[in-house]
């Protein structure tokens, strides 16, 4: 079996396009090989090693035994004695 090096001697095709990138500043930046190496690079080093679900909160069952009775504010014998009405 071959190493990578004997491969490729001048280095990882990535890695090469990679320093090119770097050599030539800011005009990489229009450089659409230099655009798909990053993309490239950014995906082999931002994968997940492993699939990833997606987060599920367990379901919470409340205690209803802690809660307390609810209960009207005003007794039901008592009439509101306020007006609907809003002054003007």
């Amino acid at each position: 079996m071959s190493s990578p090096r004997s491969e490729y001697p001048g280095g990882e095709p990535a890695s090469v396009e990679l320093e090119r990138c770097r050599a030539v500043g800011m005009a990489a930046i229009a450089d659409e090989a230099c655009r798909k190496a990053w993309a490239e690079n950014r995906r082999r080093f931002l994968r997940p090693s492993r699939p990833v679900a997606p987060y599920a909160a367990p379901p919470i069952e409340k205690d209803q035994s802690r809660l307390q009775p609810l209960t009207p504010s005003t007794p039901a014998d008592t009439q509101d004695t306020r007006s609907n009405t809003v002054a003007p």
